[in-house]
């Protein structure tokens, strides 16, 4: 009887340390800055049919009159395209070289998360612009390729953190094909709150347009569901596939 109460006596110690423990990391998560705004944030995400966007320009096509549809959305403040949305699990990461820098094995290169949006992105998630510019509709396909790059990437890429004009590029295919930074922006947690700021990139879908993608909506209302249907229906009127 004696062994048995102290038994119950021990596990319950445990369990009490185990809560305040569990208790204290759940108030520190939030109390984490995580780079952007969930607010009034609505997302969805969505694929096209590769038989039928079999091109890169009928893709962009799509997404061009697809973001416009939504936009005009009653109840839609803001609205943009975006790869993976932060904290979704979605993500990309590619080594990369810098420009004027000694090339480097592949396994000794530095990685960088890629993630592929639309002008005004950064605006709807109120990721703040630290210098430089936004996307616009002329850096579209055959055009030179441009980013935007996250404030951890761009001291990398040059020492005082002013990267603007900087050159890099991912090793994401069979050829490289070299980017340069046109803005910086905050340091936005992706994958975890509790995570060390990554090396983010962030590309124009007019130049590297994907079937996959995601939509991040600010509504004006409280309830983001309010609009959940209204914008089904803009992504249908455009294509019901």
């Amino acid at each position: 009887h004696h062994t048995l109460v102290v038994a119950q006596l021990a596990v319950c110690v445990v369990l009490l340390v185990s809560a305040g423990l569990l208790t204290r990391s759940l108030i520190a998560l939030a109390g984490v800055n995580p780079g952007f705004d969930p607010d009034r944030l609505l997302t969805l995400q969505f694929r096209l049919p590769v038989t039928k966007y079999d091109a890169e320009p009928k893709i962009a096509d799509m997404f061009t009159r697809t973001i416009a549809e939504i936009r005009a959305v009653p109840g839609v403040d803001k609205a943009s395209l975006v790869r993976a949305t932060p904290l979704n699990g979605n993500g990309e990461r590619f080594p990369y070289e810098i420009d004027g820098q000694a090339p480097a094995s592949r396994e000794n290169l530095p990685q960088v998360h890629r993630n592929i949006v639309s002008a005004g992105y950064f605006e709807t998630m109120k990721i703040p612009r630290l210098a430089g510019r936004d996307f616009t509709a002329e850096d579209r396909a055959g055009t030179e390729m441009v980013a935007v790059v996250n404030q951890t990437l761009a001291k990398k890429l040059s020492p005082d953190g002013n990267a603007l004009g900087a050159r890099f590029r991912m090793l994401d295919g069979a050829t490289p094909v070299w980017l340069t930074v046109v803005g910086v922006v905050g340091d936005a947690r992706h994958f975890q709150l509790n995570e060390r700021p990554h090396d983010q990139a962030y590309l124009h879908y007019l130049q590297k347009p994907l079937i996959f993608t995601e939509i991040v909506v600010r509504t004006t209302s409280a309830d983001p569901m309010s609009v959940a249907n209204a914008v089904r229906s803009a992504i249908w009127r455009v294509d019901r596939d």
